[in-house]
């Protein structure tokens, strides 16, 4: 037995799909913002370069907190 999900869905943007594409152009701005260019002298290089390990950093430590929060908010929903 097949189970046909409704289409409607597909229309309108969820909550989630909102959130994601937030944090989509969010990450890309701060993305853009860090890109290493040919003409960037060292200073500008060398921030950019902590700006980065920085970013990767934060997003290392705080994955194991958002998976958290996503479990919990499974368990309530169910």
């Amino acid at each position: 037995m097949k189970i046909r999900l409704d289409n409607t869905e597909n229309e309108e943007k969820s909550a989630a799909k909102q959130v994601i594409e937030g944090v989509e152009k969010q990450y890309q701005s701060f993305n853009d913002w860090i890109a290493i260019k040919e003409d960037d002298n060292i200073p500008i290089f060398l921030v950019k370069l902590i700006a980065r390990v920085l970013g990767i950093g934060f997003m290392i430590v705080s994955s194991p907190f958002i998976l958290l929060i996503l479990i919990i908010a499974v368990l309530v929903a169910l």
